[in-house]
């Protein structure tokens, strides 16, 4: 069977000329699907210190067992990412971490150097206590179990954390889409090579990161300051 690429935007008026720009760019046997995504409304008004964070699209990897009903396997990449190597690989690579660990839902590059309680959630209340083992993790790479997402109902789980944390105002975690996250898939991640989510700040580098740079199968560019940003490029190399 074909490849199926979901595009989601979060401008109704872009639908057409990406779904154009999109055909393009891939192979005839592709099948191409572009939505309009926005609606966010099984969850609490999301609360994020960064306006961007907010967004509806950050919330988007959590519908995709919805979005994508008949599949078993989704590779959900954020925007600011260049994928240097084939998909296909990442997507076999997955498969077979998935085999290995029967009940596990994603599987992400963790970030070693960053424990959940080191500010990802708060895990001194005993109800993110009580999640028990945890991973921090990058999203703007994963490869969903989706038959597995379905049945163990990761997107209420996500919307349940979300719900308590607005309760809470805000005491079980400050960031945007990534602590609920983490806490729904709790335990059950698989380590992707490092090279498969390989992030590089523009004014910021971090030696784990540098480390997989150049053998990097995905440049992932996350924060505010993208490399095709010309203002970010001139602040970092002024001319």
């Amino acid at each position: 069977t074909g490849s199926v690429f979901l595009l989601l935007v979060d401008d109704a008026a872009k639908v057409e000329s990406i779904g154009r720009a999109a055909r393009c760019a891939v192979e005839n046997k592709a099948q191409i699907a572009v939505k309009h995504f926005h609606d966010i409304s099984r969850f609490p008004a999301p609360r994020a210190r960064d306006p961007r964070l907010r967004d509806p699209l950050n919330y988007a990897r959590f519908f995709v067992g919805e979005l994508l009903p008949s599949s078993q396997r989704c590779i959900y990449l954020d925007t600011d990412v260049f994928v240097e190597r084939s998909l296909a690989d990442l997507d076999d690579a997955a498969r077979q971490l998935f085999q290995e660990k029967p009940n596990s839902v994603i599987a992400a590059v963790p970030r070693d150097f960053k424990k959940p309680c080191d500010g990802v959630v708060n895990c001194k209340l005993p109800m993110v206590r009580s999640r028990g083992e945890m991973h921090s993790f990058n999203a703007g790479v994963v490869v969903f179990e989706l038959d597995r997402w379905r049945s163990t109902k990761r997107l209420d789980s996500v919307a349940r954390w979300i719900s308590r944390n607005e309760v809470s105002q805000g005491k079980v975690y400050k960031l945007g889409s990534n602590p609920p996250f983490v806490l729904a898939v709790g335990p059950d991640l698989v380590r992707l090579d490092p090279r498969w989510n390989c992030m590089r700040g523009i004014h910021r580098q971090h030696a784990h990161n540098t480390r997989c740079w150049g053998g990097a199968f995905i440049r992932h560019y996350p924060g505010g300051a993208k490399p095709w940003d010309e203002v970010e490029v001139t602040r970092k190399h002024p001319p």
